[in-house]
């Protein structure tokens, strides 16, 4: 049982986030990350589930494994179109998304200088706030 592995933040208690067929484990320290990771492999070996993508997400720690694979460490990650920054506190990268917005609103500004303020609207509402709302980052 998963019993106290994961993070306590602001009063809720938080040990996975799962969206489709994506899971991130949280965990306070390495040991109960790896204690996470074992019993998701107990799971997987009796689910025939497989795991695509070993990559963990620390600062710098000691080696982690599952089963008899090593995981990688990285000091950046996206989820879900946001990238998150490695440090001591969850770190949200927002240059890209906000770089690519920049872009395309400055696409639009040059492309439209006869057009009503309404079609400048509707095309920055259309191309550059799901940027923004939704953290595209194809």
């Amino acid at each position: 049982m998963l019993f106290d592995l994961g993070c306590h933040t602001h009063g809720v208690y938080i040990e996975c986030l799962v969206y489709a067929d994506d899971i991130i484990l949280l965990s306070p320290s390495v040991g109960s990350l790896q204690r996470m990771l074992d019993i998701c492999y107990g799971i997987v070996v009796r689910k025939l589930i497989f795991f695509q993508r070993k990559e963990a997400f620390s600062v710098c720690c000691r080696q982690m494994s599952q089963s008899n694979d090593t995981i990688s460490w990285s000091n950046r990650l996206k989820y879900l179109g946001v990238y998150f920054k490695s440090g001591h506190t969850l770190l949200i990268n927002n240059e890209m998304t906000m770089r690519k917005f920049y872009a395309a609103a400055n696409a639009i500004y040059t492309h439209v200088k006869f057009a009503s303020e309404v079609t400048v609207l509707f095309l920055m509402e259309s191309f550059c706030l799901p940027l923004l709302t939704w953290a595209y980052a194809s």
